[in-house]
């Protein structure tokens, strides 16, 4: 168990970044276009019951909650979710298999309506895929949003006649009721956490871009981006992944938590996870180091940024988790700052800066590989085909 000092820094990291989360899924002024990428968050959320919970259990206290109770299975997928390639049993291949199946289901759901004499021209020519953008950049899709919403191979298979999202929103209300429910019991039990540094989120600190959207059929997008990326057979989906995930929280979430504790264990965990994801996509290149998508790996990974970044590694357990190091108990930090300064050897101020540097490269970089202008030209001409 921790001593004292760590114990209260424990507490106080757990109640800020709860009050946090609390006020971006229920804040009563929330904030304009949340409602488009509100699933976005999500993992994260799932992140935070799942990583108290265990903080918890190593305090010697017991966890009851309906949530785990009834959705153990998919808030521990839904965690998995933010860590790319490395949240799925199978790894990157689990990932792929599990975006097939959304992309499957995703297309019987979207054209299940039509019947009568045209009904098979109708199912040929309906969407199924949206993309939406914030101002240039892909931070969400359906295929993405279903795996955010927390459905599993069970739902898929229960949710059977009729018109299939009408499951959906019950799935959702219930699900996010209990998350809401969980994260409310232990910020309500810690009600001296809600400091200043724990920012109630009311408007965006910065102008956020404009949303646009794009409606494909995914039968004609996903070989379409593959083919212009120079992608491997099905890798196109894994790309959408990467680059969805990362431009969520460096454009949207920025917008909403900057200069928030929690902000700063976001971004290295998406730092980490993007980067991650690029090598094992820079693995499958190998025949084709010419591509698209293989120049901005190797643009990105071999940045002195990325090399720099790499030499983190001591912090990221602390990232991961609310459970301070044993290897820094006993300087009895006063301040998340510190946890980060002694495990890295460096300013917190300068990892800020490198965090918020890299993301910037990979953000900037994936709009060669995916943007609203080259999508609508390059792909709505392969639809009509």
């Amino acid at each position: 168990m921790s001593n004292a000092a760590p114990l209260h820094l424990e507490i106080r990291m757990v109640g800020e970044d709860g009050w946090i989360l609390r006020d971006l899924l229920t804040g009563p002024d929330r904030m304009t276009d949340f409602g488009q990428f509100a699933l976005g968050i999500a993992p994260w959320c799932a992140f935070y019951v799942v990583e108290v919970e265990e903080w918890l259990k190593g305090l010697g206290a017991k966890v009851t909650s309906p949530l785990f109770h009834h959705h153990d299975s998919a808030i521990r997928s839904l965690r998995a979710r933010f860590k790319l390639f490395d949240g799925e049993r199978n790894g990157m291949e689990g990932v792929l298999d599990r975006l097939d199946e959304y992309e499957r289901r995703s297309t019987a759901w979207f054209s299940h309506r039509h019947g009568g004499a045209l009904g098979w021209l109708k199912r040929l020519l309906q969407p199924d895929l949206g993309l939406q953008f914030l101002g240039a950049d892909l931070v969400c899709t359906t295929h993405i949003s279903f795996a955010n919403a927390a459905v599993g191979a069970d739902d898929l298979d229960t949710w059977t006649g009729g018109d299939p999202f009408s499951y959906l929103g019950p799935h959702l209300h219930e699900f996010s009721r209990l998350m809401g429910q969980y994260m409310g019991a232990i910020t309500d039990g810690m009600p001296t956490t809600r400091t200043p540094s724990a920012v109630t989120i009311t408007a965006p600190a910065v102008a956020v871009p404009r949303v646009t959207y794009s409606d494909h059929k995914a039968r004609t997008f996903y070989p379409g981006l593959q083919r212009r990326l120079g992608l491997p057979s099905a890798m196109a989906a894994a790309v959408t992944l990467v680059v969805a995930q990362t431009n969520f929280v460096h454009r949207w979430l920025r917008a909403y938590i900057p200069a928030t504790n929690l902000f700063f264990r976001i971004r290295y965990l998406t730092v980490h996870h993007a980067l991650v994801g690029l090598e094992k996509l820079n693995g499958r290149l190998r025949n084709d180091r010419a591509s698209a998508a293989a120049a901005v790996c190797a643009s990105i990974l071999g940045s002195s940024d990325a090399r720099a970044f790499r030499k983190l590694k001591r912090i990221r357990n602390a990232m991961a988790h609310y459970a301070l190091p044993k290897a820094i108990r006993s300087s009895k930090p006063a301040a998340f700052a510190d946890v980060v300064a002694a495990l890295s050897g460096r300013r917190f101020e300068d990892i800020d800066a490198l965090l918020d540097g890299l993301l910037e490269t990979m953000s900037c970089s994936f709009r060669s590989l995916i943007a609203p202008d080259r999508t609508v030209r390059s792909f709505d001409a392969d639809d009509a085909a």
